[in-house]
Order: structure tokens, then C-alpha cells, then sequence
């Protein structure tokens, strides 16, 4: 089996219930405003946890060349003390498989 060449980033960031929803709004529009416009960007799903304490950003890459180059540029975009507070946490994944729907 051919695992496809991709890049793929998950981030996690911590919220409340109460902070959730603001959180989900500063982080979609990083990713829709910057993130997306970037070389090497093919796609990515913003995820809320149901008990509020959580968002999970999984976005996929070219390659890690691409991605490493949009988090240079990242360093100075006006939103990363925003992103910061809400404690991001990253791992750099490959894809193994691909499962299509039945």
C-alpha cells in the first residue's frame, strides 16, 4: 500500500465552556485569514470538544517543507499572543492509511 505524501499537523488548545466559543472564532480566523493562504496548505478541520475544556486543529501539508516555512512567517502574525494563551500543544503526524467511507 502507497501511504500518500502528506504533512500532517493535529494542534490542541485548552479552553472553558465559557471561552470556547471565542476561542474557535480567533483560531478559524487565523486559519481562513492566514493559515490557508499559505503555500503547501491543503486543508484543515477545527474540532470543539462537547464538555467545552478543548479545540483540536488538524491540518494537512504538502510537506513538512511547506509547513515549516508558513510557522516562520507565523512567528509574526498579529494573532500568535492570542493563539499562545490558549497553551497550543502540536504533533507532526504522517499518514499510514486511508480508510474510504463504506
Amino acid at each position: 500500500m502507497k501511504k500518500p505524501e502528506r504533512h500532517i499537523i493535529v494542534v490542541s488548545f485548552n479552553t472553558t465552556p465559557d471561552s470556547q466559543t471565542k476561542a474557535i472564532t480567533t483560531i478559524g480566523n487565523y486559519v481562513s485569514e492566514f493559515l490557508s493562504k499559505q503555500s503547501g496548505f491543503l486543508g484543515s478541520r477545527l474540532h470543539a470538544s462537547l464538555d467545552g475544556y478543548s479545540i483540536l486543529h488538524y491540518a494537512e501539508w504538502v510537506s513538512a517543507k511547506a509547513f515549516s516555512q508558513a510557522a516562520e512567517l507565523a512567528r509574526n502574525h498579529p494573532d500568535l499572543p492570542a493563539l499562545k494563551r490558549l497553551q497550543p500543544d502540536a504533533t507532526a503526524y504522517s499518514i499510514e492509511c486511508l480508510f474510504p467511507p463504506a
